[in-house]
């Protein structure tokens, strides 16, 4: 095998000879060194050459150190890094002398193995041969010569390592926060701190990253804070080692909340949510009492809802009870996503209380149906919507309730949360305004209960005011009005008439005829007449058409006389 994946590295596909290249390496096979070898020094194309000296660092011994010498003055800076390296590897002590002659290389790759190279063949010998480095202009280079010269004992790379840290360069204080990680003093903490609030993403990685490897007292507040980072990638870090708290004792692990920003203490909330810790759970009440921004309440309800056990149900229905409709909104969604058998009991315990307002009463039904009758125990073969106790008497609650939610849209109320015994209970006049937006839903159920709402008014004065603003109505909203007419008091139908030379042709066409049919005799011919005369022929038609329907035509007076 080794013989026909040797034959392709002369293949003039380059594609080819990289594949042939790296199973060479994988099989280990030294009949291969000579053929690689060759490859490293003839080859053109310079990832070629790199994969051929990688090939012979995996086979191993110290046949491949000829390639690797020469490969040294290739032109390419990514080989002459690779052969660096490989030389170094072979831990040959004899080529210090070769790779320090690389050390002022102009690549900055090929500066940073030669440290890595020289310092593994020679530890403390070569650190007169590194200082010079620890002035370099990049920072790769001079991180690895801080580590180093640190592990050769040597004190000039810590106080290099504070001057990067001051650095006006962002990479250098990258290079700088990652050296700390790598030695991980203590003493040095306070710097990581700083670093979490540098301008450049690149540092608070780092730094974030290094604090990961350092036990210290202020790592889990410095993790906190960094869980608000604007950076994703550092919001990932920092909640990937936040994870490893989760066998500390709750109160010291909300110990540093308070201190953090917004997006810090969201994150914060979500992952302690998920961590399901009943213990948490009065530290979430305290947040939702001295909390006012809703998206902090929201997540704190769903690190309840993550929760899930009794407690915590309780907590979620104790919030539906209260006062503040977006947070029990959002306590009735957390109740949908536990989801059990106790949920649907206490929210059918909230309904059975009668000192549970309008709102409360409709996001619990609301949220049993959403829940579905899969968790619903089963009492007496009933299903939910039978054990649920009807709102009826509860008109006083409902109604500033139905007003309010009206305006917000919610229209689920308007179409089937509201029993029949409420509909006939809703008699405040102040309803009809905002009920009149609910005529030009194309759910009829919406309709059909806003219909059975204005047949309840006790005073219809609020209607007539809204019929009177007709003309400030877009053609649907007329149409709609005209239609709920034929379901109101038909003293009202009258007041529609001087009105309906402005409706559209179609609507007039569609409503006019069965209004007139219902109510015709209390309605004055004369507005007919008028009508009749209109010089857009279908209005006129379906006039006329009307009054054949509802008189006689007086040969005598030449006037239509009601039947």
């Amino acid at each position: 095998m080794t013989r026909s994946i040797i034959e392709l590295l002369s293949s003039k596909d380059i594609e080819i000879r990289k594949k042939a290249i790296f199973a060479l390496g994988e099989l280990k096979n030294k009949r291969a060194v000579r053929a690689l070898i060759q490859v490293a020094i003839h080859e053109t194309q310079e990832e070629v050459k790199v994969l051929a000296l990688e090939a012979l660092l995996k086979i191993g011994g110290i046949q491949g150190l000829e390639a690797m010498i020469l490969s040294m003055e290739d032109i390419h800076p990514l080989v002459r890094a690779t052969a660096v390296k490989g030389i170094g590897l072979l831990g040959d002590s004899r080529q210090i002398p070769l790779i320090a002659s690389k050390l002022k290389d102009k690549d900055k790759t090929v500066r940073a193995q030669v440290v890595e190279a020289l310092y593994r063949l020679g530890g403390e010998e070569v650190k007169h041969l590194l200082r010079p480095l620890l002035k370099d202009p990049d920072s790769r280079v001079r991180v690895n010569t801080i580590l180093a010269l640190h592990q050769a004992g040597s004190q000039e790379a810590m106080e290099t390592l504070k001057t990067m840290v001051q650095d006006s360069k962002g990479d250098m204080r990258a290079g700088a926060a990652y050296v700390i990680g790598k030695i991980a003093p203590n003493s040095m903490i306070d710097i990581l701190a700083d670093l979490l609030n540098d301008r450049d993403p690149r540092v608070r990685q780092n730094a974030v990253e290094a604090l990961c490897d350092i036990e210290s007292e202020r790592k889990l507040e410095l993790l906190a804070r960094a869980l608000g980072d604007e950076n994703p990638e550092i919001q990932a870090i920092a909640s990937e080692n936040f994870q490893r708290y989760q066998t500390l004792p709750i109160e010291q692990v909300f110990s540093c909340f308070k201190h953090l920003n917004k997006v810090a203490q969201r994150n914060f909330i979500e992952i302690v949510g998920k961590w399901k810790n009943p213990e948490a759970l009065s530290f979430f009440v305290e947040i939702l009492k001295e909390e006012q921004e809703d998206f902090l309440r929201l997540a704190v309800l769903e690190a309840i809802s993550e929760v899930g056990n009794e407690e915590a149900i309780s907590l979620l229905g104790g919030i539906l009870r209260e006062k503040g409709e977006p947070l029990r909104m959002n306590a009735a969604e957390a109740l949908r996503k536990i989801a059990s058998p106790q949920v649907v009991e206490m929210l059918l315990d909230l309904l059975r209380d009668k000192s549970v307002d309008g709102f409360g009463r409709i996001l619990a039904v609301e949220t049993l149906e959403l829940i579905g009758d899969e968790h619903i125990p089963k009492t007496s073969g009933k299903s939910w919507k039978n054990q649920v106790v009807q709102l009826e008497n509860q008109s006083k609650q409902t109604i500033p309730f139905l007003k309010k939610a009206l305006k917000t849209e919610l229209e689920v109320l308007m179409q089937n949360l509201i029993t029949e015994e409420t509909l006939r209970s809703l008699k405040d006049p102040e309803i009809a305004e905002p009920l009149i937006q609910y005529l030009q839903e194309e759910n009829d159920q919406i309709k059909q209960n806003v219909f059975k709402i204005f047949d309840n008014l006790e005073d219809q004065e609020p209607v007539i005011g809204i019929i009177k603003k007709l003309k400030e109505t877009d053609t649907k909203g007329r149409a709609a009005l005209v239609a709920a007419m034929e379901r109101i008091d038909r003293e009202l139908t009258k007041l529609v008439l001087p009105f309906l030379n402005q409706l559209d042709p179609y609507i007039l066409k569609t409503h006019m005829a069965r209004l007139l049919r219902q109510y015709g005799r209390q309605i004055e011919i004369k507005n007919l007449e008028s009508l009749s005369q209109s010089p857009d022929r279908r209005i006129s038609q379906s006039a006329t058409l009307a009054l054949f329907r509802l008189g006689s035509w007086n040969l005598r007076t030449g006037k239509w006389n009601p039947v």
